[in-house]
């Protein structure tokens, strides 16, 4: 198969074919964030079913469309949902919706999960950016240069930036990718937390890795939305309708920090950008 018939370039040339909308970042949406579109204007949507390599998404909180906007002034790609690994379909499906935005000619993207509090000052409601990951998996995803950076620092420090001035509580810190689908025990949370983790999820770390081999620049962000090592351990652990009520809330505070960040970026006129 040549480059040009890659899922994610049938893909890409299936979009050009329907819309003149040419985005400049890509945003993945992570459980209960799907709701960052709704800050779209001028929308064109693509249901995943209807695009090459993806597979459906059978998580609750990722409605599985790709949808196409204007955020501010720039235009922009909100990813609404993945495809996990603890779902047994592989690492191509996961990546699908980077390789995509590269297709696209996008060079920015902002990825997004629902995460669990390891120390403090993170707990439900705030918002973390990546300074770095431990991978926790059993999997490992495409190799990197040694010493390549995959988590952008300026990036990172205007997501913060932007953060304070909105009054909505941000802090960098490490993730700790899991595969799933099962919550942490108490006792590994706090295992996690020896490590050096600050907060822990089942995504972004292989996409992130993806993106940043193509050349990509990347933000990745956690919406915490509980405490991973609870007060005692006879207290019940998170469920997944409380991780998304919880990631729902926060994606307010997300909302309003992306559309500064993003849509500071004069767009083009649709049809003339990169």
């Amino acid at each position: 198969m040549t480059h040009k018939d890659s899922p994610a370039e049938r893909s890409a040339a299936l979009i050009r074919d329907c819309t003149n909308i040419r985005p400049r970042w890509a945003v993945l949406c992570g459980s209960g964030l799907s709701g960052l579109a709704h800050a779209l204007e001028e929308q064109t949507v693509f249901p995943y079913e209807s695009l090459f390599g993806f597979e459906p998404t059978a998580v609750q909180g990722h409605p599985g469309r790709l949808v196409l906007g204007r955020l501010g002034q720039a235009w922009c790609a909100m990813f609404q949902g993945r495809t996990h690994l603890y779902e047994g379909k592989g690492l191509e499906p996961t990546l699908a919706a980077v390789r995509l935005a590269h297709a696209l000619r996008i060079r920015t993207v902002c990825i997004t999960n629902a995460a669990g509090a390891l120390r403090p000052p993170l707990g439900a409601g705030w918002l973390m950016p990546f300074s770095g990951h431990i991978n926790l998996c059993l999997q490992h995803g495409c190799a990197l240069p040694r010493g390549a950076g995959i988590y952008d620092p300026q990036l990172r420090e205007a997501f913060l930036d932007i953060a304070l001035r909105l009054g909505a509580p941000a802090s960098p810190g490490v993730y700790a990718l899991l595969t799933g689908p099962t919550y942490e025990t108490p006792a590994e949370a706090r295992a996690y937390r020896i490590l050096g983790a600050d907060a822990v999820g089942m995504s972004t770390v292989f996409e992130s890795m993806e993106a940043r081999r193509l050349g990509m620049r990347v933000l990745a962000v956690s919406a915490i939305t509980n405490d991973a090592v609870p007060a005692s351990a006879d207290l019940p652990g998170p469920s997944h309708d409380a991780v998304l009520e919880c990631a729902q809330r926060a994606a307010r505070n997300l909302a309003a920090i992306l559309r500064e960040l993003i849509g500071a970026e004069p767009a083009p006129a649709p049809g003339h950008g990169v």
